[in-house]
């Protein structure tokens, strides 16, 4: 889910392949994009995740298991791929079940790349990504995920990524190769320093 600046919320409603915009006061929604149902047309989705809205507000969605990040533009019935979009694999423009999306200061999207087990920063007129963290393969190195999922950039411009089945949160410096665990990381269980799968991540107003 995000908040526009009128406080609607955006929801990705995965299993009804759609995103929808809710009044936060009203409990009827409205469909903004993916109205023709499952699938892999311009106004399709297959299993959306997460979404966010950019600085003209904007929707962009991660169309997981259409393995492509979808710019839709408010008020149009038809997106465009911003990201991904040709087939599966590791090339600059592939993506494999992107989970999640969050754009930076400068407009830049950053993909939470689930099955290639990475993150990707992606310009936003250019499909061609560059991954930014999980150089190394799947794995629990501190350049290494597990099927990563939410992801979100801080007031730093740092990167805070889910880390689902490593049942961490890791913290990304920009710029540098490892990150550092900042929740999470000593196994599954339900103490203070423990977490079972996370899938999301939000940063409050301090921090």
């Amino acid at each position: 889910v995000a908040i526009d600046a009128d406080g609607n919320y955006l929801i990705s409603d995965m299993h009804n392949h759609c995103v929808q915009l809710c009044a936060p006061k009203n409990s009827t929604c409205t469909t903004v994009a993916g109205r023709s149902g499952k699938g892999d047309g311009r106004d399709q989705f297959n299993e959306p995740g997460g979404v966010a809205i950019d600085a003209s507000g904007n929707y962009v969605i991660a169309d997981t298991f259409n393995h492509r990040v979808q710019l839709c533009v408010r008020g149009e019935s038809e997106c465009t791929t911003v990201a991904g979009g040709h087939g599966t694999g590791s090339s600059g423009d592939q993506l494999v079940a992107p989970s999640d999306v969050a754009i930076d200061a400068d407009g830049n999207y950053l993909i939470s790349d689930m099955h290639n087990h990475c993150v990707q920063l992606c310009a936003p007129k250019n499909s061609t990504c560059t991954t930014v963290a999980g150089r190394s393969g799947k794995g629990d190195g501190r350049d290494q995920f597990n099927e990563p999922g939410g992801v979100a950039i801080d007031a730093s411009g740092n990167y805070v990524i889910a880390d689902t089945f490593n049942h961490r949160v890791q913290l990304c410096v920009r710029g540098e190769s490892e990150c550092t665990t900042v929740a999470g990381g000593h196994g599954t269980g339900s103490s203070g320093d423990q977490l079972v799968a996370p899938s999301d991540v939000a940063i409050d107003a301090d921090g």
